[in-house]
């Protein structure tokens, strides 16, 4: 116990004489790691690269520029969490100012990267074929 003598139960000091002073059974840290290794996959590129999760989307948007040759606000960023994509597949991370931890994002994750310009070419040429 971390309280001051004073406030700690008077059997305490009975338990302690006939125990001894015990560590804590377990340590826990809740706090997302730093850095993790995250699977970029866009079209047939795919590339493993270190993250830091307290950087926004936008930002990790705008590393990813020089990567695939997209400019970020026309960048689609998907998260694939490898635990449960089974189950809820891939959420688009849409907050820009979002923090990539408020994701879970943990080192075996995955991110699909898309461009919005093949969305709206496809829309386009749909469109077109409609008309004609």
């Amino acid at each position: 116990m971390d309280k001051p003598e004073a406030d700690r139960p008077e059997r305490y000091s009975e338990l302690v004489a006939i125990h001894g002073k015990l560590d804590p059974l377990v340590n826990v840290d809740l706090t997302p790691e730093k850095r993790v290794k995250v699977t970029f996959t866009y079209g047939d590129l795919v590339e493993v690269r270190s993250v830091d999760v307290y950087r926004t989307v936008f930002e990790l948007k705008t590393k990813l520029e020089s990567m695939v040759k997209i400019p970020a606000n026309r960048m689609r960023l998907f998260y694939v969490d490898q635990v449960m994509k089974a189950q809820y597949g891939p959420e688009e991370m849409l907050y820009p100012n979002k923090q990539l931890y408020r994701y879970n994002i943990r080192n075996g994750d995955e991110i699909i990267i898309d461009s919005k310009l093949n969305r709206f070419a496809s829309t386009s040429s749909t469109t077109s074929s409609i008309r004609s």
